[in-house]
């Protein structure tokens, strides 16, 4: 496999209900199923992923959800977001670090802010991008 893919855990539980692909689980979409350390984990080429975010920029396009704002959780939700940022022609887009992984398909008890948001988004319609939305606590 090469270097370039991406790794991504992709035990998802649906509990967002309408929103789920707001929440941008790619985890949703993907068809490559490997098993590491008895996990599900998806391996993504970058034709995967410019491909699944387009498909999602399609979906969240024709929702009645019109974001002004997009906030990508780090790492993996970067490069979905950016591609949401173009193709949805919203250009405010922030970043925020969560660390919640202790190791592969191991949680730490709580979230942490690695990299705190420095914006008031009050009043905003907030997009947040992730590459995986398994229990939702760092969304």
């Amino acid at each position: 496999m090469a270097i370039t893919n991406l790794l991504l855990y992709s035990y998802y539980r649906n509990k967002f209900g309408y929103i789920d692909y707001v929440l941008c689980s790619l985890a949703l979409l993907l068809s490559c199923i490997v098993r590491v350390r008895s996990l599900k984990f998806d391996i993504l080429r970058w034709d995967d992923v410019i491909r699944l975010s387009l498909k999602l920029a399609r979906k969240v396009s024709a929702s009645e959800f019109k974001p002004d704002v997009i906030v990508a959780l780090l790492r993996g939700g970067l490069v979905p977001a950016r591609i949401l940022s173009d193709v949805l022609g919203v250009y405010k887009l922030f970043i925020v670090g969560v660390a919640f992984y202790v190791d592969v398909g191991i949680h730490a008890s709580k979230p942490v802010i690695t990299q705190p948001l420095n914006a008031n988004l009050g009043g905003s319609n907030v997009l947040i991008v992730d590459d995986v939305a398994d229990t939702g606590k760092s969304l």
